[in-house]
């Protein structure tokens, strides 16, 4: 029996090594540094968005067109932004996008939206968009603590 977690650490990572020398624990534990590679980003959905829009010729089928994007194109997203919050292409990536942390701000305002159309969107809108920021959840705070 392993008795202290160094010690289990090596262990493990004996095991494991073939299936995992490139992943953050094979690699912490050669004590080599993480690099991310750089790759260029694609747009954010609002820029493609409002790029797309600004066509005369536009219709939602293009919109969502230009919104597709490669498998190749998503991975170098994950890639860059792997850092999460102290990634400036990882927030551009958000905007736009109806994320986890924010999927219940969007169900609770559609829901006042089914009872009052007239119902102001400002600042859901501007939350989406990036343009305002909304409070964290006692579960993002522990995350980024």
């Amino acid at each position: 029996m392993v008795k202290d977690e160094g010690s289990m650490r090596k262990v493990l990572y004996s095991i494991l090594k073939e299936d995992a020398s490139d992943s953050c624990f094979g690699q912490l534990q050669e004590r080599k540094r993480h690099v991310t590679p750089k790759v260029i980003l694609p747009k954010s959905v609002v820029d493609v968005t409002l790029s797309e829009i600004e066509k005369p010729d536009y219709s939602i089928e293009s919109v969502v067109k230009a919104l597709s994007m490669t498998q190749e194109e998503s991975d170098n997203i994950s890639k860059q932004t792997v850092e999460q919050a102290s990634s400036k292409g990882w927030h551009n990536q958000r905007k736009g996008r109806i994320t986890a942390s924010l999927f219940h701000l969007v169900a609770s305002r559609a829901k006042t939206i089914q009872k009052d159309e007239d119902a102001n969107v400002t600042a859901l809108t501007d939350t989406l968009l990036g343009k305002k920021s909304f409070d964290p959840s006692l579960a993002m705070k522990h995350g980024t603590s």
